[in-house]
């Protein structure tokens, strides 16, 4: 029974201190909100900040130095190669350009042709107007029409723009002495131009045009005529590898055409 009681008195003491205990009344810090607050802050470790003043952010850290390569054996860096100057290329462009144009300049031609004279006679006067319009008036070729049977060579000046002026033309020429001249009115491509003479071999119409040449008069031609039917012999001057090419062309327009002596022109 001592006991027991004992017991039951020190429970009614705990029951009565530990409201005591809780409001700090022997001291140490209380339980409640006001309390903890003043555990929780430290007053000397509050720094007043002024009005208006801003905290200063923290400076950016360095970064980190590139490790040296002398100091890591084993690594090799490559040194900063500068950026091409444009004025530098655009000079050294310049100047290439210079020096193609240059060696073009400089580079030698080929050497001219020898020049080769070929006759190919037989031919009818439609061939001879077909082989001229094939060739066209090519460079460094010249073609003269030789017309050799039935034919006659015919001294003239060119037709004249109209009559007016084909009358003036034969009225110069009779007064330098060339009393046959007369202007040829038939409707064909001879029209308006003035006839001087009629000869039946070449030979003797060159004699003629020698003497006119003599008198002073200038511009005349020679042109052969030909009668239908009749044979022209047409001679090829002009580089040796063209020439040759053509007369090859006029030989196989006519079986019965050959090849012949030059004329000299």
């Amino acid at each position: 029974m001592s006991i027991l009681r004992t017991l039951l008195i020190v429970l009614l003491l705990a029951n009565l201190l530990f409201p005591l205990v809780g409001r700090g009344l022997f001291g140490g810090s209380s339980g409640r909100e006001p309390g903890r607050l003043a555990m929780q802050i430290d007053p000397q470790k509050i720094r007043v900040v002024p009005g208006g003043a801003e905290a200063k952010p923290a400076p950016p850290s360095e970064p980190a130095a590139k490790p040296d390569a002398a100091a890591t054996p084993g690594v090799t860096t490559a040194p900063d190669t500068p950026a091409p100057d444009k004025n530098t290329t655009e000079k050294v462009a310049t100047e290439s350009n210079g020096a193609d144009s240059a060696a073009s300049r400089n580079k030698p031609e080929p050497p001219p042709q020898p020049e080769r004279c070929i006759a190919v006679s037989g031919l009818t006067g439609e061939q001879v107007a077909a082989l001229k319009a094939k060739l066209g008036g090519e460079d460094g070729l010249r073609l003269r029409d030789r017309a050799v049977e039935g034919s006659s060579w015919w001294v003239n000046l060119p037709p004249l723009p109209d009559r007016e002026s084909a009358v003036r033309r034969a009225e110069e020429v009779r007064n330098q002495g060339v009393v046959g001249a007369f202007i040829i009115r038939e409707e064909s491509e001879h029209r308006n131009a003035v006839s001087l003479g009629l000869f039946k071999s070449e030979a003797a119409a060159q004699d003629f045009l020698r003497q006119l040449q003599k008198k002073g008069v200038t511009g005349a031609r020679i042109t052969a005529r030909s009668v239908p039917g009749s044979r022209h012999t047409v001679d090829l001057r002009g580089p040796a590898d063209r020439v040759g090419e053509v007369a090859e062309l006029a030989l196989a327009a006519n079986s019965a055409a050959r090849r012949d002596q030059c004329a000299r022109w």
